[in-house]
């Protein structure tokens, strides 16, 4: 009994890492409580700790980073251990009242109240439950980096330096495949991809174009021992992306790489003493295209089947495994649908079956055929929640996104034009790939740039 109120008048003690006289009281006994009390305070203090708490955050980074090419798992695991670590925190009450007290932090977490609403009429209520778990990273996230544990702006470039190696190492695997296999990648078929690459061809391009503009934006923002090194190979890296993104040719990434050109021409000779840089970026929107057109073969290979595809779509032809076609299909089918619903839609997960019941009745001919719930975000909302959901989406959006931080972030920039370029192709954040692409990087943008401001003050 003296033993365990011994131990219940120290349990205080436990909780607090820098309190050191609790080793004493470990050195004294020698039992199995005292073993798994040990291994407590060991646990309490790798959690609490937050030295410890940011080598956390950083491997979490780099299984996120990591799992974008190889793994579906490290990438769920990274997401939760950043929310994780805002959760089991003893600061976790003080951690939920700065959330809920910084609408550019709680409005991330916004959009579920959509997904929550739309489950109310939905066909199937389990859907609720499903999509909410989609949809968490949302939440999750933005708490999770409100609550990054000694993190600077040196901190995050060193992140985005780890994400271009690891972009830059992906690039050198494609490259590679793409040299032994030339003869076989590049036959003028009626395949929609024509270079290996470690994963979705579109949702690599996006990487790519990120990794672009990152390398781009800190080329004059040196941090190491080196600087001039550090210059130019961030130089080498950009220039290597954007071979790499036009040898990939993923729409995605190359209309997104080409809007945010002309979104920064826009920007430097319009509102910023750049006009050169606007200029140079104009001549490279112009340019650029008409150059991989005729030296880049998968590229030339994209365009061509690209409208070759669309002819088969206007003429009616065999059009089963034509990308672009089965898109220009979901548009048609999704019209359809929201002619009949255009207010409130179809609910949480409610598009599926009307569009299944669509595709039987306008396309039986092509019962194999893959089908596409919309295949633009802006259209997916629609169809699910109605003209007043996509009003609602359009606020949170301008809530995540504010133009007056745009103005002045020209990396949130970059990365929210590219993510809602993303959204024409594809229903981005339907899918766990896409939401990690775009919560991760808007939010890295978004906090590095306070600590810019912190570290400026």
């Amino acid at each position: 009994m003296p033993l365990v109120g011994s131990w219940l008048i120290r349990f205080k003690e436990l909780l607090y890492p820098n309190n050191r006289t609790c080793l004493f009281y470990f050195c004294k006994l020698n039992d199995k409580i005292t073993f798994h009390l040990f291994r407590y305070f060991v646990l309490m203090n790798f959690i609490f700790s937050d030295k410890h708490r940011k080598i956390i955050a950083i491997v979490a980074f780099l299984s996120i980073f990591i799992g974008f090419f190889l793994s579906r798992v490290a990438l769920s695991s990274g997401m939760i251990a950043l929310a994780t670590l805002a959760v089991i925190n003893i600061n976790f009450k003080k951690n939920i009242k700065q959330y809920v007290s910084t609408p550019s932090a709680y409005w991330w977490g916004g959009i579920l109240l959509l997904y929550c609403i739309g489950a109310l009429y939905a066909p199937s209520f389990d859907r609720l439950v499903l999509v909410t778990a989609d949809k968490l990273p949302f939440l999750g996230l933005s708490l999770g980096f409100l609550c990054l544990p000694l993190f600077t702006k040196k901190t995050f470039q060193h992140l985005y330096y780890l994400f271009l190696l690891v972009v830059f190492i992906s690039g050198i695997y494609t490259f590679g495949d793409y040299l032994i296999n030339h003869n076989i990648r590049t036959v003028n078929t009626d395949l929609p991809r024509y270079i290996k690459t470690p994963m979705n061809h579109l949702r690599y391009s996006l990487l790519i174009a990120n990794a672009i503009f990152i390398s781009i934006y800190f080329i004059n923002k040196p941090i190491t021992k080196w600087p001039k090194f550090e210059k130019y190979a961030l130089i080498f890296w950009s220039i290597f992306f954007i071979i790499l993104l036009h040898f990939n040719a993923g729409r995605s990434g190359i209309l997104a790489f080409y809007v945010v050109l002309s979104v920064f021409a826009i920007k430097y000779i319009v509102t910023a003493n750049k006009k050169w840089y606007g200029i140079i970026a104009m001549l490279v929107c112009m340019c650029l295209p008409i150059i991989a057109y005729f030296t880049v073969d998968t590229f030339y290979n994209k365009i061509n089947n690209t409208i070759w595809d669309f002819r088969q779509y206007k003429n009616k032809g065999n059009i089963e495994h034509l990308s672009d076609s089965k898109r220009l299909v979901a548009y048609e089918l999704a019209y359809k649908a929201i002619k009949e619903k255009p207010i409130f839609g179809y609910g949480t997960g409610g598009p599926k079956a009307k569009i299944n019941a669509l595709y039987k009745v306008y396309y039986p001919q092509y019962p194999n055929i893959e089908k596409l719930y919309g295949s633009n975000q802006f259209i997916y909302i629609t169809l699910s929640f109605g003209i007043m959901g996509l009003l609602f989406f359009l606020l949170w959006l301008w809530k995540i996104y504010p133009i007056k931080e745009l103005l002045t972030n020209e990396l949130l920039l970059a990365t929210a034009t590219i993510n809602l370029v993303s959204f024409i192709p594809e229903n981005t954040i339907e899918v766990q790939f896409g939401i990690a692409i775009f919560c991760v990087f808007s939010l890295m943008a978004i906090y590095y740039k306070k600590m810019e401001k912190i570290d400026a003050n």
